[in-house]
């Protein structure tokens, strides 16, 4: 059973079998039989306290970090959730879209991602092309993925239900929330599919409805990596597998024929800058550099440095060296403090307590 199936807490009509998969719930009894049993025992007394309620014995709102572990999992996703909707701004022209995160004091700009034009999607076709013969190799990976990420990672950290629930939480979390923010970019920049452009790249899935650029896959795959690789305090050789595992993911979706690889480019991007964001509200970290990645800038001219192979394709080396600074990305200084996220600390630091044993 794969990580994020493992309590059901995807499926919100599934919200009381998500308590009940760690067993920490007992099956809800018959409502008839507990009617018996009350009238058996406490008959038709008035119902009385051992003492009189005060106000003190109320609970205050200075309390809610230690109420925040006794919410259903369902519940307690929504609560950070909500308190999560508060950190990005969203502001778009024709040719860009930007995620800006809220400070203290105003708004910074986080992720600047330029469209790609016609120059950089077709030479993405001819690399579509060509990945098509590994597609009866990835094929188990492509599908697997399709509805699982975390598992993929879980293979490299020990991850388990009943060790790590506080870092599986946290995983989940960041997914849910760097994917709404990758729809807010599709949606606005608009870049059609690959199979709107050729019907010779007849992909092995199903073509998602929304847009391609920037690949979701890859913005929760980086996220994930990179939020694990925080919170579990992983070494270099780890962090490094986790980072390959995020690439693999983001590849297998050229593979499959459904993206190009500057969408998995500016996914990668994406979803690191908003995976350093996260750790910066819980209070354990930075303010992340604003990313602008310019689109238009993926191209097989690219200088990738010494022994790297062009820009137009996407995999971990010419991500490093990307991510250094280097065209198409444009790395500069936020400006503000965090807006500080309490509920998301309180989470951030329960897990990383998981990776301290």
């Amino acid at each position: 059973m794969s990580f994020l199936n493992a309590e059901n807490a995807e499926n919100a009509e599934n919200a009381e079998n998500a308590e009940n998969a760690e067993g920490r719930v007992t099956p809800r009894p018959h409502a008839a039989a507990l009617i018996r049993a009350r009238e058996a025992i406490v008959g038709t007394d008035e119902i009385v306290r051992g003492t009189k309620v005060e106000d003190e014995d109320l609970d205050t709102q200075g309390k809610e970090l230690d109420r925040l572990f006794r919410m259903a999992p369902a519940h307690r996703e929504d609560a950070l959730g909500f308190e999560l909707a508060e950190t990005l701004a969203f502001s778009a022209d024709e040719t860009s879209a930007t995620l800006s995160a809220r400070t203290r004091t105003g708004t910074t700009p986080t992720v600047t991602l330029v469209r790609p034009n016609a120059r950089v999607l077709n030479e993405g076709l001819t690399l579509i092309a060509g990945y098509a013969d590994l597609r009866a190799d990835r094929s188990p990976e492509i599908t697997a993925q399709l509805t699982d990420l975390l598992s993929f990672h879980g293979s490299i950290l020990s991850l388990a239900p009943a060790r790590t629930p506080r870092t599986l939480e946290l995983a989940r979390m960041t997914m849910a929330w760097v994917a709404m923010a990758g729809h807010r970019l599709k949606l606005s920049l608009g870049v059609v599919r690959p199979i709107v452009l050729s019907p010779q790249v007849q992909p092995i899935i199903q073509t998602p409805t929304h847009g391609a650029y920037p690949s979701n896959h890859a913005v929760q795959a980086f996220a994930t990596a990179t939020v694990l690789a925080d919170v579990s305090n992983a070494d270099d050789q780890t962090r490094e597998q986790l980072m390959r595992m995020a690439a693999r993911i983001a590849i297998n979706r050229t593979v499959a024929g459904v993206h190009y690889p500057v969408d998995s480019g500016a996914g990668a991007i994406t979803g690191t800058a908003l995976a350093g964001l996260l750790r910066a509200r819980a209070g354990f970290g930075d303010m992340p550099r604003h990313h602008h990645f310019d689109g238009t800038g993926w191209t097989g001219d690219t200088d990738m440095g010494e022994g790297v192979a062009g820009a137009r394709d996407f995999h971990r080396e010419a991500l490093r060296h990307v991510m250094d600074g280097n065209a198409p990305l444009t790395l500069t200084a936020a400006q503000g403090d965090p807006q500080p996220a309490p509920l998301l600390g309180k989470l951030w630091q329960d897990a990383a307590a998981e990776w301290a044993m």
